[in-house]
């Protein structure tokens, strides 16, 4: 049977997706409590209004999970 296996990661990496991700994830939050207060809004507003701030997030995303890529690499070449 072949069980897949996930590396394990360092510490400072996975320190990294924790505080990272939960910071992602409460900005995403923000933002849909922030539009859920103008509901009324016409779509093509509300896509111009919130659409850079998702987007911040997920750059913020991809950012983070390349940061604990680039430490899970490094501590791997240390070894």
């Amino acid at each position: 049977m072949n069980i897949l296996r996930f590396p394990s990661f360092s510490k400072l990496s996975f320190l990294i997706l924790h505080y990272g991700l939960y910071t992602v994830i409460i900005h995403a939050s923000a933002i849909l409590l922030y539009a859920n207060f103008a509901p009324t809004l016409p779509p093509m507003l509300s896509f111009l209004r919130y659409f850079p701030m998702i987007e911040h997030s997920i750059v913020a995303f991809i950012c983070v999970l390349l940061g604990a890529l680039l430490c899970f690499y490094i501590s791997k070449k240390e070894e």
